[in-house]
């Protein structure tokens, strides 16, 4: 095979993911109880073959909906803002509600994630892509009495 054979098809083999990864959506963070919370959306495909990266289990325990057209693997970072380190110990809930009608809401729980040293915390959503939707994000930490709560405003895109 010719370098230049080569070349096209390893672009042709990139671009899908290229096009994939412009469809992510970063949010300034919002901040409530010393803690600053990062929302980001990456489309389902992304996010497959995951296995290892979900904890405690060590697999990818994130239910796939098989509608890959409408999943997002939607990921939450939290950063403790007195320490800058990002927290490891929280258990995380998403509720998305659609603002144009029928205006339904569903929650999700999200599991933790570690790359590294990082922790995240992420599951599969399957969500309108043209939609708005208003995202609270919950925070519940073991060693703090009361949970915090952000809210975006924001669109998965296309």
């Amino acid at each position: 095979m010719s370098l230049r054979n080569w070349m096209v098809c390893v672009a042709a083999s990139v671009m899908p993911w290229m096009v994939q990864a412009e469809d992510r959506v970063f949010d300034d963070p919002q901040r409530a109880d010393g803690l600053a919370v990062y929302l980001d959306f990456q489309p389902a495909a992304m996010a497959a073959d995951w296995a290892g990266f979900h904890r405690p289990t060590d697999r990818d325990t994130v239910i796939h909906s098989g509608q890959s057209d409408l999943d997002r693997h939607i990921v939450v970072v939290v950063i403790d803002e007195k320490t800058g380190r990002r927290v490891e110990d929280a258990s995380i809930e998403v509720i998305m509600t659609r603002t144009a009608p029928p205006g339904k809401s569903y929650s999700r729980r999200l599991e933790r994630m570690t790359v590294g040293a990082n922790t995240s915390y992420g599951t599969v959503v399957t969500i309108n892509p043209a939609s708005r939707y208003e995202i609270d994000v919950v925070v519940k930490r073991p060693d703090i009495k009361h949970e915090s709560r952000v809210r975006f405003d924001t669109q998965a895109t296309r």
